[in-house]
């Protein structure tokens, strides 16, 4: 039993002083292993394989310890903290400038590629009997800034297919494309948030005189969204085109347009706010609508594939002229971020 106290004793002597000493005292090792640029695992495992220490005086082969496992299995706390960071992440989306999926998707100056398809309908309307609906294809083209072009473009192009509701007197009702709007905003990014302007335009593409205004528009368009209250989307988008050319028995137009922007958002991808539905008003009828409406939406995926989903009922209260009185829209944009 002595000799196994002094075989005990050597082991521990040899393992303290292999993971204590300092790396120099070793340099000079008579066995040639050079610990001057070893790890205290690699001291560990050359002596358990080359000096040993373990066999025993009688030949009883004592099985070697395995280096420490020094890893710490993570509680069911930390587990499921670990699962829901890692959902949120997959609606968080978090970009360099800090801005959730979310937000960005809700911010019309956001360099996000999106193709939105939208679907309003139009149970009643002022000056109109019976329903109509709008389909709406509208995606949104980031050009980001480069060596050449020190601003962001974003190109937004809208087409919309239109089932008209029967007016009052004998105009009936019709079904077909409407006119082709476009877009184009410089983005600047400011202290406080981005600001943008750049030109608005109509085309007549319009299958029919019930779905389109016959006429060549252009205008100033001009965005602006406050980026400092957290949670917060804020700001204003507002264009003016103005009717230059097309068919002459078509009515001038020049319709003033604003869309306030105020989203609230929460966890998991999930938004509140005001609806897009804008304030209008036509410089040479005088006429306007002012809407109320609210939208509710979610950022998430679908077979891996990110999607903003919202919902958007609306009523306009006053106005002068013919326009929805109630509306819902609902839409399913696809995000590429």
């Amino acid at each position: 039993m002595s000799s196994r106290k002094l075989a005990f004793g050597s082991l521990c002597v040899l393992i303290v002083g292999g993971l204590v000493v300092p790396q120099g005292v070793f340099a000079a090792d008579p066995t040639g292993f050079d610990h001057s640029q070893t790890t205290d695992q690699e001291v560990w495992q050359f002596l358990v394989d080359e000096r040993n220490p373990f066999e025993d005086p009688w030949g009883v082969e004592v099985e070697p310890l395995a280096w420490p496992d020094t890893q710490i299995a993570a509680t069911a706390d930390e587990s499921q903290w670990v699962a829901q960071a890692a959902e949120q992440e997959k609606v968080r989306e978090v970009s360099g400038d800090g801005k959730s999926l979310a937000e960005k998707a809700t911010d019309p100056t956001s360099i996000l590629k999106q193709f939105q398809i939208q679907n309003t309908f139009i149970p009643d309307s002022y000056g109109a009997s019976g329903s109509s609906n709008q389909f709406i294809l509208q995606p949104v083209l980031p050009i980001p800034k480069s060596s050449g072009f020190p601003l962001t473009q974003i190109i937004r192009p809208t087409l919309p297919y239109v089932s008209t509701a029967n007016p009052d007197g004998p105009l009936g009702r019709d079904n077909g494309w409407g006119d082709l709007a476009l877009m184009d905003l410089f983005i600047k990014k400011c202290d406080w948030g981005t600001v943008g302007v750049g030109p608005y335009f109509i085309f007549p593409t319009a299958t029919s005189d019930f779905t389109g205004q016959g006429k060549y528009q252009a205008g100033p368009a001009f965005v602006a969204i406050y980026n400092k209250v957290p949670k917060w989307t804020l700001g204003v988008l507002a264009y003016n085109p103005i009717s230059f050319a097309g068919d002459d028995d078509r009515d001038a137009v020049s319709t003033f347009t604003v869309q306030p922007v105020a989203i609230r958002h929460f966890d998991k991808g999930l938004y509140a706010g005001l609806g897009d539905l804008p304030l209008t008003y036509e410089w040479h009828s005088n006429n306007y609508a002012i809407p109320l409406s609210l939208k509710i939406g979610k950022v998430t995926k679908i077979c891996e594939q990110n999607v903003n989903l919202f919902v958007q009922p609306s009523y306009t209260p006053w106005h002068d002229g013919p326009t929805s009185e109630w509306s819902v829209k609902v839409g399913c944009t696809f995000l590429f971020p």
